[in-house]
């Protein structure tokens, strides 16, 4: 299963369907950025074991103007009970900034997100602890 949203791809990982990757393909809105989301919590929904996202694209693009963090709260919300582990890859240092407010805002998030340089560092940290372990 792979959905598009316009400015993101949002696909499985893997044929075990236990990681999702999601890449920024084009500049993009808030309401672009919580479509995306929303479509991988829509796959998530589709199967009964813990799924881990990577986040892929987000570093070479300008965020845009808007209510980052009131989206942010929104879409952590929603959050299906099966998500597992968000690694971000080449995040910009704005994201990372963000990331690091968020882990003090929601300390129980804070283990759960990683930053990578490449996917392949976001898909050997995934492999290095079992899906479900965290």
């Amino acid at each position: 299963m792979k959905v598009f949203v316009m400015t993101f791809i949002v696909c499985w990982d893997n044929e075990d369907r236990t990681v999702i990757r999601t890449e920024a393909v084009s500049d993009w809105n808030w309401d672009d950025f919580v479509s995306q989301i929303m479509g991988a919590y829509a796959m998530m929904y589709t199967v009964h074991h813990t799924v881990d996202v990577i986040a892929d694209g987000l570093g070479g693009w300008t965020l845009p103007p808007g209510d980052m963090m009131g989206r942010l709260r929104s879409v952590r919300g929603e959050r299906p009970p099966n998500m597992g582990r968000l690694v971000l890859v080449n995040a910009n240092p704005f994201v990372r900034a963000v990331v690091g407010i968020m882990g003090k805002v929601y300390p129980e998030d804070a283990a759960m997100t990683h930053l990578v340089d490449t996917i392949d560092d976001a898909r050997e940290l995934l492999a290095a602890v079992p899906v479900g372990v965290r």
